[in-house]
């Protein structure tokens, strides 16, 4: 069986691109630099009887930078500064005004949590962690448990990682299980088996994307969009939501939502095989390859369960004792 099994390399070389593409690449930078200014100074022009002068200002520079975003002629980050220096420029706001957001709690919490999910994806704690619960002998041998644990997997990471980086994460071990499944099939059938062609390859891929979107609304950090919502309630509405609190109503629709999508996929993309039975040698030689527990994976589970405590315990106990 390990000879069946295709080998998986989550280090895949870039991926090529068509002449046509590279032009249409080359002309969507080029097309951007100058439509966003172009953009911008349209807005000026145009009469907005609603808005001050700033925010007319403003609109137009938002537009710049919404086209630079989209176009990408300059990294995305670097378009997000050249924003607030426009609005510096332009006189929406002084320097102290402009910058004053990117010193908000919200923003160190953003660092936090995207400096813990990359301790654990320099480590592979992530992937560790994902194949020791795949290994387990209830959930290896089924291709429903699998696809089941698989997507449960994805949504538990994705509360405390960016639902990107827990689908980047998540779908080279789905690769892996897909091989070692078309590897099966073939030996039972005896017939060259396309694994991208698979039911199972479908219901697997599909269950990395949305089941990481899913997970995000679990926790306040799951992704950014919680946060910003959270400190717009808090700012414009005067109601701050603790991050218990925020799981108390979250966790359960991430259940409903879950579950249902489980089921969606399963009966839309219904293994080939029931029984996989190869699955768990599959998942124990990836563990092998990650060797011994190392001193980073072990520190960085350590700063993973004291920021989750730190994050949780003080709502819990505040709901508990009031």
């Amino acid at each position: 069986m390990e000879n069946e099994l295709i080998k998986v390399n989550s280090d895949y070389p870039p991926a090529e691109i068509s002449p046509l593409e590279e032009r249409i690449e080359f002309w969507r930078q080029r097309v951007s630099l100058f439509l966003g200014p172009l953009l911008a100074g349209a807005l000026l022009l145009v009469p907005m009887p609603g808005l001050s002068p700033r925010a007319h200002t403003l609109a137009a520079v938002i537009g710049w930078v919404v086209v630079w975003w989209i176009g990408e002629p300059v990294p995305i980050p670097v378009s997000a500064i050249f924003g607030a220096v426009l609005c510096i420029l332009a006189g929406v706001g002084d320097a102290k005004t402009v910058l004053a957001p990117f010193a908000e709690p919200t923003i160190f919490l953003f660092l936090g949590s995207f400096i813990l999910a990359r301790a654990m994806s320099v480590h592979s704690l992530d992937r560790r962690l994902a194949y020791g619960i795949m290994s387990m002998g209830w959930i290896a041998d089924r291709t429903w448990r699998i696809l089941f644990a698989f997507g449960a997997i994805a949504a538990l990471l994705s509360m405390w990682i960016s639902n990107t980086a827990t689908t980047a994460m998540m779908l080279p071990i789905g690769i892996g299980m897909v091989s070692a499944n078309a590897a099966m099939l073939e030996k039972k059938t005896g017939r060259k088996t396309d694994p991208a062609r698979l039911r199972f390859a479908t219901a697997m891929m599909l269950m990395a994307a949305y089941a990481s979107s899913t997970g995000g609304i679990g926790t306040p950090v799951g992704t950014p969009p919680n946060l910003i919502g959270i400190a717009m309630i808090e700012k414009f509405a005067g109601v701050k939501i603790p991050f218990f609190q925020w799981m108390l109503f979250a966790v359960p629709m991430l259940l409903i939502m879950y579950g249902l999508l489980f089921l969606l996929l399963y009966f839309l993309h219904k293994p080939e095989m029931p029984l996989m039975e190869g699955s768990r040698e599959f998942v124990r030689q990836e563990l092998v390859k990650l060797g011994p527990w190392s001193r980073g994976q072990k520190n960085s589970l350590a700063a993973f369960l004291v920021t989750v405590s730190l994050w949780v315990i003080p709502g819990f106990l505040a709901i508990l004792w009031g």
